[in-house]
């Protein structure tokens, strides 16, 4: 899954944040590094995103029949790459961080009243009241590092809305080799070059 690269060395798990102390049960703020997949699935979506970050440096896999298919990254910019075609340009960008993959397993602040369901093989869950008539959620941590790993969203009973699965899979606290790099042997193209290039690809 990987292709380029950084290696933090830390193995210590983010602690949960300072102004909310021994608030929750688990970690609510993001890993300064870490790598791991992202799987949502629920109502026949399976989706799989492949995330590392090493502080300000991150990337974001989207794959396709297992493999990456574009990647985006931050470097000394933002790269959008192409692995297909092995291309990459300097992509358009607002600010853009992991977090909108990420969020949900670090927003620990939106929940206030925690249920624990029951603690086996190193996975302690806790169950959560959701907002509005919306069902409950179930939150699974792991004990040794203190970070949620799955979140189910549990519709209301007689519900016509299924229920729906975030976990985060694969959770290492150092990155792989060259993880945060352009791969090898892929050539710099314009952003115009970049675009018309995807265009060809979706409709191959």
């Amino acid at each position: 899954m990987a292709c380029g690269g950084s290696s933090g060395n830390s193995n210590q798990i983010a602690p949960i944040a300072a102004e909310t102390p021994g608030e929750f049960p688990f970690a609510i703020k993001e890993p300064a590094v870490y790598q791991a997949e992202i799987v949502a699935t629920g109502d026949g979506v399976d989706k799989r995103w492949f995330v590392a970050r090493d502080g300000e440096r991150w990337r974001i896999d989207l794959p396709e029949n297992g493999e990456p298919s574009r990647t985006r990254m931050r470097l000394d910019a933002v790269y959008s790459i192409d692995h297909k075609r092995k291309i990459y340009t300097v992509a358009e960008t607002s600010g853009e961080t992991v977090a909108g993959l990420t969020d949900r397993f670090f927003k620990g602040n939106e929940y206030r009243k925690f249920e624990k369901v029951d603690a086996a093989n190193g996975v302690t869950r806790y169950r959560i009241a959701n907002k509005g008539n919306m069902g409950e959620i179930v939150v699974s941590v792991d004990d040794a590092t203190g970070m949620v790993t799955r979140e189910e969203l549990v519709p209301p009973a007689g519900s016509e809305v299924p229920p729906f699965v975030y976990e985060i899979r694969g959770l290492k606290f150092a990155l792989d080799e060259g993880i945060l790099a352009i791969p090898a042997g892929y050539r710099q193209v314009s952003l115009a070059e970049y675009r018309l290039a995807g265009k060809k690809t979706r409709n191959e």
